[in-house]
């Protein structure tokens, strides 16, 4: 006779006798902890995510736990806040059930063997869970209500503590062997208090739960860090950590099966996090994997696979690298030999895994089943579960997945940094909107963990629906975005965002029908192609270049670290010499791994002030130029002349031990000449050539950074002190033309330009302002803000004037000065300050609109770009890590067009492509403009033709207006030089403060009005410009506020 049971839909039928209404069950789990002992099945030596270095696991590699499985009963009751009595059930099943009764020895066997068979199966047989289930019966002091007064978290947690080590007890009295096995699970008489179904009439029944030696020790020693487990065996051994999980899960109204409960608390045993929110219980992955609601499954009968990142971490899976732009292939989770998990980066720690997850993949409609005895059972899409005999506990199953909601490629934003953070305490889904594993819902919503009501258009899908998946025909994500194609893109719901909202530029696309073998294809025309590149942890880098140090023609990308590492790559991202040298890294689960590293060489001393770069010698290769601790200026080449497999030393020169805090490469007839400064105050032009001092001067303080400029035939440096002292020297003689004490401060690395009527110039910055002067000497200009800098300035014409501006990083945005000191229009940018300051910028086009944009790396690990009044379109990109380190920009390729280079503070470096077209003059690229370090914006300026109305009206105001801070900006555009007074009457018309002006032309001027001392109410402020033109007069509203 046909057996049928169902158990799915709104429904339960027992062979036609009775009808028990009830909705699909949810579980609600105890939030608690995980192993930190059984955490890895791959081998040691290779670490959990193969996409950080080559590796393969070894194919005959079967790692084995043995269980020890006990059997607890309690003493008899009869209370009704408990289900059952106390002890096993032993009875004969009159009617066909789910684990059906008795529950006796060879029923936990049972259980255990179908635990082996899914831990085997999703684990490619890397697995291999052995056990005993030893007699007799235990028999626990207390009842079942004694272990759970339910009366808050706390009891609980005690009464469980409580009854696993009243189990260990009494196994050990008995001589049971526990400490035989790797693990301890204790099966207790009775139901799991683990089903939300909105109402709870047996509050007392023992939650299913992990505990471990944290769990024991809050518990049964009051938090004593010098307890180390429960002993056994008269105390020479000790168990540290243990499961409990019911005899059964089903109860009355639902049939449901232990399996779901079993597998999901043993993956704790092995390590695995928990996937759900664990501080509100609510879901954060659903039904798509077993570390969440998909660990119950078909009524817990039929626990999901792992997703994909849970498999990596377990090293159960592999990862293969993307391929821009080809019709990649992906496998389902059963597939043999196939690719089933492709990784596409974001950036440094976040990345999309992409899977294929079928629920029925011989496309027969149902899945089989056998108990113990061989019994095959059939799972049926409507519930039923159809048998021709009697079953028993069912031990194997051919489609772990048949419970999924749906088919199709499902994609796994990935966030590492996320995970780190709160992997120790098993929260790593506990925010909805950053999970460190979140689900790309291609339905558009996030609906997985949000709670419903009954009427809302979301209902039923807070554990998953079908439409998350990605599939050429999934018609709800084509209606959410209006297209007729299935497409992950930045402009798509779901979009292709960092976490930080960064642009990553990525489009996956060509989604193919749902089948065993998927295709879908991954397009990004921002990165570079072979970019991003890893050089390891424990690496702190200074700012990337680019430079031609092989003599290509074409240039390399290059970091040097502050430990003295030195690594380069091609334009490809391969590595410029190959020697096998490794770099290391930590993956998320803690293992220490190795990575190729693309290390050029190693000074032997840590580099102490920011690399160059340049051709010094004229042999058309360029040399990497460092200055150590100890003293030494080194030139690097990608030469290996005497094939130690790194690259060669060309220069060598000791500065007696004096610390070297300043670097440039000056160019001169022949070359580029080192020039650097000192601890001491030493400023050394040197000829790397004969390795001797060209010229030497003493500054009297060391020396902070340095600039060079060039104005008609006299070429110049000019160096800051930590005195707060400026220095200008003729570059090729020496011969000191002027010096100027700046401030009592240390002043920031200058940076020179060119502007109109002095020629070149340079602009100097300190803690709290700035200043420019012209060649002579004469201060030209005076920040009228107070800014505190971040890193030094870069010049460049960022408001389209013809003029270079003075941008600076401040210690929550980015400012701009004209030359004058006044605050640029439009900044400082952006309107609403960031957290951390951003890095020294650079100015390029970076959008090929023929404006300078002001890039920089800012906080959350991204490089932003901006124009005077906005983002530039595609940024902010993201690194990924915090970092403060410049990026470079250029021609990294030969083909005319921008690349963009920025290195992460975790070790990565990114290079992306810019539709733009390479202005190498008109550029400020680099940390101290370009690889040289020679910071001089040397574009001619070329200001545009003075306006008719030389003070427009429009261009006369104060800010801010109202006035409460105490001091407020008066504010005017002037054409043409001219002398300004300004008049500040009151209401009354009573002269309240006279103040003069400045009068530079073609740029905005400023005067601070001192309002202190000054009355609330409204003034009037007259100003008046006289000017080889004529006079003009423009009156203002100014409202003080005290």
């Amino acid at each position: 006779m046909i057996r049928v049971l169902k158990v799915a839909g709104l429904f339960t039928l027992l062979m036609g006798l009775r009808v028990v209404r009830a909705e699909r069950p949810v579980f609600q789990y105890r939030s608690g902890h995980f192993s930190r002992r059984m955490t890895r099945t791959a081998p040691l030596e290779k670490g959990r995510h193969p996409w950080m270095f080559e590796r393969s696991f070894h194919a005959d590699k079967n790692d084995s736990i043995h269980v020890v499985a006990l059997r607890a009963e309690f003493q008899p009751d009869e209370n009704p806040l408990t289900t059952g009595s106390g002890l096993f059930d032993l009875s004969e099943p009159a009617e066909q059930r789910v684990d059906p009764p008795p529950h006796d020895r060879a029923y936990f066997e049972a259980q255990m063997r179908a635990l082996a068979h899914y831990y085997r199966t999703v684990s490619r047989h890397r697995l291999t869970v052995t056990f005993s289930v030893p007699d007799p019966v235990l028999r626990l002091p207390d009842e079942m209500g004694g272990y759970n007064p339910a009366t808050d978290p706390q009891s609980t947690e005690r009464g469980l503590v409580r009854l696993f080590r009243d189990a260990v007890k009494a196994a050990d009295s008995l001589g049971i062997g526990i400490t035989s096995g790797d693990a301890v699970i204790v099966f207790h008489a009775g139901v799991g208090k683990d089903l939300d179904l909105g109402y709870d009439p047996t509050p007392r029944d023992i939650p299913s739960a992990f505990l471990d030696l944290e769990d024991l020790r809050s518990h049964l020693a009051e938090g004593d860090p010098g307890y180390a487990g429960i002993p056994v065996q008269g105390g020479s051994h000790r168990v540290r950590e243990g499961i409990i999980v019911p005899e059964t899960q089903s109860q009355e109204g639902y049939e449901i099966g232990l399996l779901g409960t079993l597998t999901l608390m043993f993956g704790f045993q092995l390590g695995l996090p928990a996937l759900w929110d664990t501080d509100t219980g609510t879901s954060g992955i659903g039904r798509w994997g077993l570390m969440d609601q998909g660990s119950n499954n078909y009524f817990g009968l039929i626990p999901a696979w792992p997703c994909a990142w849970t498999r990596l971490y377990m090293g159960w899976d592999e990862a293969a690298e993307t391929v821009w732009g080809v019709d990649l292939a992906v496998a389902c989770s059963m597939a043999e030999s196939a690719q089933r998990i492709i990784r596409v980066p974001i950036n440094d720690h976040e990345y999309f895994l992409v899977e294929n997850r079928q629920y029925d993949v011989n496309g027969d409609g149902i899945t089989r089943g056998w108990d113990a005895a061989g019994v095959e059972v059939t799972f049926h899409p409507d519930g039923r579960l159809v048998s021709s005999v009697p079953f028993g506990v069912i031990t194997r199953v051919e489609e772990y997945d048949y419970g999924l909601p749906g088919s199709g490629i499902l994609i796994w934003h990935i966030d590492e940094d996320v995970i780190s953070r709160k992997l120790p305490e098993n929260r790593i889904n506990s925010d909805r909107e950053h999970r460190g594993v979140d689900l790309e819902e291609a339905d558009g919503a996030k609906d997985i963990g949000y709670r419903y009501g009954l009427t809302d258009p979301g209902a039923g899908a807070e554990l998953g629906v079908l439409h998350d998946a990605w599939f050429a025909s999934n018609e709800v994500h084509k209606r959410v975005n209006r297209s007729d194609s299935v497409a992950f893109t930045p402009a798509t719901y779901p979009r292709t965002a960092s976490n930080s909202g960064a642009d990553s530029h990525l489009h996956l696309t060509r989604f193919s029908e749902r089948d065993t073998i998927m295709s879908f294809q991954v397009r990004n025309e921002w990165i570079r192609s072979g970019f991003p590149r890893d050089f390891g942890l424990g690496h702190v880098p200074f700012s990337p270049l680019m430079a031609d140090i092989n003599g290509s023609g074409i240039r390399e990308v290059v970091v040097v670290t502050r430990g003295g590492m030195i690594f380069a790559w091609d334009e490809s991202g391969h590595p410029l010499v190959n020697n096998g040298a490794l770099g290391r890294t930590v993956n998320v689960a803690g293992d220490t791994v190795d990575i190729p590293a693309a290390l050029l060489a190693v000074t032997g001393s840590s580099v102490v002030t920011e690399p160059a770069a340049a051709d010094l010698n004229g042999d058309g290769f360029d040399e990497i130029v460092t200055a150590t601790a100890d003293g030494q200026l080194t030139g690097w080449t990608a030469r290996d002349e005497d094939g130690d497999g790194f690259g060669d030393r060309v220069f060598q020169w000791q500065s007696s031990q004096d610390s070297i805090t300043a670097l440039l490469l000056y160019p001169a007839a022949g070359g580029y000449y080192p020039v650097l400064g000192t601890a001491s105050g030493e400023l050394i032009f040197l000829d790397p050539a004969a390795g001797i001092p060209l010229w030497t001067q003493n500054l009297g303080a060391a020396v902070s950074g340095l600039c060079m400029g060039v104005s008609g035939g006299l070429r110049i440096l000019w160096a800051g002190t930590s005195a707060g002292s400026l220095f200008c020297y003729n570059g090729i003689t020496g011969e000191r033309l002027w010096n100027e004490s700046v401030g009592s401060r240390p002043l920031w690395p200058p940076a020179a330009g060119l502007w109109p009527e002095t020629g070149a110039g340079v602009a100097v910055c300190y803690e709290g302002g700035g200043a420019v002067f012209d060649i002579q000497g004469n201060r030209i200009g005076t920040l009228t803000h107070s800014v505190i800098p971040a890193g030094r300035p870069a010049l460049g014409d960022v408001d389209g004037d013809g003029v270079p501006e003075v941008v600076l990083p401040g210690r929550d945005r980015l400012w701009a000065f004209n030359h004058n000191g006044s605050l640029c229009s439009e900044f400082p940018v952006p309107r609403l300050s960031w957290d951390t300051p951003p890095s020294s910028p650079i100015l390029i086009d970076a959008d090929g609109n023929g404006d300078l944009n002001i890039v920089a790396a800012t906080q959350g690990g991204e490089v932003s770009a901006f124009s005077r009044r906005e983002r530039v379109s595609g940024f902010p990109l993201s690194t990924g890590s915090e970092t403060t380190l410049t990026p470079f920009a250029g021609d990294l390729d030969g083909d005319g067009l921008l690349e963009l280079a920025a290195v992460s503070g975790r070790g990565s470096v990114f290079v992306w492509n810019l539709n733009a077209d390479v202005s190498e003059t008109a550029s400020w690229a680099a940390w101290g403009k370009d690889a040289a370090r020679t910071a001089f914006f040397a574009q001619p300026s070329e200001p545009a033709a003075p306006r008719e109305d030389w003070m427009p009206s429009r261009g006369v105001y104060n800010y801010p207006n109202p006035v409460r801070d105490g001091r407020t900006f008066i504010r005017y555009r002037l054409e043409v030089d001219a002398r300004v007074a300004i008049r500040i009457v009151d209401m009354a018309g009573m002269l309240v403060q006279r103040l003069e002006g400045p009068g530079r032309g073609q740029t905005e001027n400023e005067v601070i009005w001192d309002v202190s001392r000054v009355d609330s109410g409204v003034y009037f402020c007259h100003v008046r410009a006289v000017s080889a033109k004529g006079e003009k007069q423009a009156v203002i509203k100014i409202a003080v506020i005290r």
